[in-house]
C-alpha cells in the first residue's frame, strides 16, 4: 500500500519531544550568555566612570569627585561633567532601578546639573571610607592612597541614600539578592559584584571574596576600603 505524505501522530510527537529537549538545553545557555553580556556591559560602564574619575582628579588638584554632607553636590553629578552620559550610571542587571531623578542640581560654588536626570536610575554606590576623617566633607587626593589599583571607589549597590552621605555608603555589607533594595552593595551578577578602583580599572568579585572589615585579612580589607 502506498504511504500517504505527511507525519503520523507518533512522528509528530517525537519531533515535538526533540524540540522540547533542545530548548531545555539551549535556554540555560542563552540565559547565561545574556547575564554575561550584562555583566560585561556593567564593567564597561564602570571603566568609563573610572576614566571620568581620573579626568576629574586631573583637573581638580588630584582630588576625587567628592561627596560633601548636607549638600546636593554628588559624585556622579561631578563626573557627568567629564563624560555627559547619564546611561553610564545604570547597570543592566539592576532590577531595582531606584533614584530615577528627573533633575539633579548642585549648590554652593558648583551648580552642576544633569539635564533629564538619570532615566534608568543609579546602580552604583561610592565608597564612603575614602573620605577625609573626621571631616567627611570631601574625598582625599588620589596621591594619598598607597594602592590605587586595590582601593575601591564604587561598586554595584542599591538604596543610594544612606548613613548621612547621599549615594555613598560606609557599611561593608553585601547582598546576594538582586531584588534587595536595602542600603548595601549588591552582588547582582549571579552572585558576583563589579567594582571600580581608584586607578580606573574595574573587576568582578565572587560575593564571598568581597572584602569585609577584616577579610581576607585586616590589612587587605583596609587597603580595599581606605587605601592604607
Amino acid at each position: 500500500m502506498k504511504r500517504k505524505n505527511g507525519f503520523t501522530l507518533v512522528e509528530l510527537l517525537i519531533v515535538i519531544a526533540i524540540i522540547c529537549i533542545l530548548a531545555g538545553l539551549l535556554l540555560p545557555a542563552l540565559s547565561t550568555a545574556k547575564n554575561t553580556a550584562k555583566r560585561i556591559k556593567c564593567i564597561g560602564n564602570q571603566k568609563q566612570l573610572g576614566i571620568a574619575l581620573n579626568a576629574y582628579a586631573g583637573g581638580y588638584n588630584d582630588y576625587l569627585a567628592y561627596q560633601p554632607q548636607g549638600s546636593n553636590i554628588y559624585w556622579f553629578v561631578l563626573l557627568w561633567e567629564m563624560h555627559r552620559s547619564a546611561w553610564l550610571y545604570n547597570c543592566p542587571s539592576d532590577i531595582i532601578k531606584s533614584y530615577k531623578m528627573t533633575s539633579i542640581g548642585g549648590s554652593g560654588s558648583f551648580p552642576v546639573r544633569i539635564p533629564g536626570g538619570l532615566p534608568e536610575g543609579l546602580s552604583y554606590l561610592a565608597n564612603q571610607d575614602l573620605a577625609s576623617y573626621p571631616d567627611v566633607t570631601y574625598y582625599r587626593k588620589i596621591t594619598y592612597f598607597g594602592f590605587p589599583s586595590k582601593t575601591m571607589f564604587l561598586s554595584d549597590g542599591s538604596r543610594h541614600f544612606a548613613l548621612g552621605m547621599a549615594y555613598a555608603i560606609g557599611t561593608r555589607d553585601i547582598s546576594i539578592d538582586a531584588t534587595d533594595s536595602g542600603s548595601r552593595y549588591n552582588a547582582r551578577h549571579r552572585n558576583t559584584i563589579n567594582s571600580l578602583f581608584i586607578d580606573g580599572h574595574a573587576s568582578n568579585f565572587i560575593a564571598s571574596n568581597f572584602p569585609r572589615s577584616s577579610f581576607p585579612s585586616e590589612r587587605e580589607a583596609n587597603i580595599f576600603w581606605r587605601g592604607k
